[in-house]
């Protein structure tokens, strides 16, 4: 259990950029989100994308299901 207890902590402190854009574009880093306005001072930042090629009303019902 003690070889977990790291992990629970936190994020580590040094890990490559792109893990924190995953598959995001440039203008997808750079922009505000909803959102962004709740925390002033956050920790880190990280934002991930995917890309589906489909309009959403065909993948809205997919997201919906999910949660």
């Amino acid at each position: 259990m003690a070889l977990l207890a790291p992990a629970a902590v936190g994020p580590l402190p040094l890990r490559p950029s792109s893990q924190l854009t995953w598959g995001a574009t440039p203008t997808e880093v750079s922009r505000p989100l909803p959102g962004d306005e709740l925390v002033t001072h956050p920790t880190f930042k990280a934002t991930w994308a995917i890309t589906i090629a489909a309009p959403p009303e065909e993948v809205w019902p997919w997201l919906v299901q999910v949660a």
